[in-house]
């Protein structure tokens, strides 16, 4: 038998996305994983991994022999790394040259695709070649420097396909073929070791193609012998007829037993399903309502805001410096310009990979000079701010409930769970406020901050505190007072606020 290469499709993503490739292609029949690096054009490097067979091929554009392919036979996992850190390393295997774009195109008459032949195209079933190579001069409508191809597609639409997409599809198409046929001699030659090795079991159970105990010493049958095998098998189908009915009830009353058992099993789970959901729709319902179902914003671009928000579905918004930034519970997000760059590369990042596979961002704040902090399901935490501010929550065991950015670079507001908090730099009224006329309670829910000495706290009992706002602002916020589940302030007094 082979010995196993150990190339799970894990490992391999994991190494791709280790040197910055991008998964392009699966083909769980084929067995083959094709990857890419993000941004490239059409001259792009891709490797195609056949996970079964150890097999690797590479399709590069070679700087002096143009567009090449090489397969390297036999990769291991070492080997596989090496060849995602370097497309180009040789493993004893040489480059096999691509007819180059440019070579079919300086022979139009005896093209690589003959009018009348099938093709296939990236994305469709095989197409009808139409016509030969045509060039930007003979329809200057196509707004192309590079020779086309017209194709035909099943449908009877007609479009025209790049000559070299054209060629890089064929050799892909050639070369999944060619790992599939690898596949099947693999499996013919394993089949065959099997019946081999079932061959010489089989011969180790007789002896000399005979039973053992039905010769006599001079090698021949006797007389009784047949007779004696035709009473025994008579008499074992009688005790086989004899025991069949009370095996039947036997097995009978088996069956009964474990349809019962298998009844109750599938009750026993569709109750504790129909309690779970019922748990969970519970606290949905709950967490929707002490986030907020309804959202009133004065602020920039409040249009597309409220077109944005979900009341059952967004878990977590911010604003500052005239941006706006939302979360859902299906980890997705939303924003309007201006958020910061760094929060920006961060979830973008994500898109790259397989976002249903990582932990969901559940808590987002931004402020101004590109400050942020963002929370995820599994407990990790994304910032910018200052070095207090680091230090604080790199050092708390605690999880964190809200943050909040002041009007300066070192100012600001943390809120835990647990309902304490850690204050840096806030407004004087807002100091007297948590440390002298509360006493630094800790019962806080959240505690916001703005750009110019606004700021909200709201604490477990329902109380809140507004303060640093215009009178505009207050009459506005006053006028959903009980209310209010979370304020959030921007510039030249904008503001977003839920409440149920």
């Amino acid at each position: 038998m082979r010995d196993s290469l150990n190339l799970s499709p894990k490992a391999i993503r994991r190494i791709a996305n280790s040197e910055g490739y991008r998964e392009a292609y699966f083909n769980e029949v084929s067995r083959v994983i094709s990857f890419a690096k993000p941004g490239e054009t059409l001259h792009r490097i891709r490797i195609n991994v056949y996970y079964t067979t150890g097999t690797v091929g590479t399709c590069i554009n070679h700087p002096r022999m143009g567009r090449t392919q090489l397969f390297r036979r036999n990769v291991d996992i070492v080997k596989l790394a090496e060849i995602f850190r370097n497309p180009r390393v040789h493993t004893r295997n040489g480059y096999r040259r691509l007819r180059s774009v440019d070579d079919t195109r300086l022979n139009d008459s005896k093209s690589a695709f003959p009018i009348g032949s099938r093709v296939y195209v990236d994305g469709y079933a095989n197409c009808t070649v139409m016509s030969g190579l045509i060039r930007s001069f003979q329809h200057p409508s196509l707004n192309t420097d590079d020779g086309l191809i017209k194709v035909k597609y099943d449908n009877g639409k007609t479009y025209h396909v790049p000559m070299d997409q054209l060629m890089e599809v064929q050799e892909e198409v050639r070369e999944e073929k060619l790992a599939i046929q690898q596949q099947i001699e693999a499996l013919l030659q394993d089949k065959k070791l099997i019946d081999q090795e079932l061959s010489e079991l089989r011969s180790a159970l007789v002896d000399d193609g005979i039973e053992k105990g039905s010769l006599r010493k001079d090698g021949k049958e006797t007389e009784e012998e047949p007779q004696q095998r035709e009473r025994e098998e008579k008499q074992r189908q009688e005790n086989i007829n004899r025991e069949r009915p009370e095996n039947e009830r036997n097995i009978e009353v088996k069956s009964q037993e474990k349809d019962h058992e298998r009844k109750e099993e599938i009750e026993s789970q569709k109750k504790a399903k129909e309690e779970f959901t019922r748990q969970w729709i519970k606290t949905l319902a709950t967490r929707i309502v002490n986030r907020g179902i309804m959202l009133h914003c004065n602020i920039s671009q409040g249009d597309a805001v409220r077109e944005f928000f979900s009341k059952e579905s967004v878990t977590s918004i911010s604003c500052a410096a005239g941006a706006t930034i939302m979360l859902y519970e299906t980890g997705g997000w939303n924003f309007t310009p201006g958020i910061p760059k760094s929060l920006y590369n961060i979830l973008d990042g994500r898109s790259l990979t397989s976002a249903l596979t990582l932990p969901k961002p559940n808590y987002v704040a931004i402020g101004t000079m590109g400050r942020f902090f963002i929370k995820f399901d599994d407990g990790n935490k994304r910032f910018t701010g200052s070095d207090k501010m680091e230090k604080v929550l790199l050092s708390a065991s605690k999880e964190v409930a809200s943050v909040a950015f002041g009007q300066k670079w070192n100012s600001f507001a943390i809120v835990y769970t647990d309902g304490s908090y850690v204050c840096n730099d806030i407004p004087i009224a807002l100091d007297n406020l948590v440390r002298v006329r509360r006493q630094n309670k800790p019962d806080i829910i959240c505690i916001s901050l703005g750009p110019n000495g606004e700021y909200y706290v709201l604490d477990k009992t329902g109380g809140s505190w507004l303060g640093g706002v215009t009178d505009v602002a207050r009459e506005k916020i006053s006028r959903y007072a009980g209310h209010v589940k979370f304020v959030d302030f921007s510039d030249d007094d904008e503001y977003i606020l839920r409440y149920t």
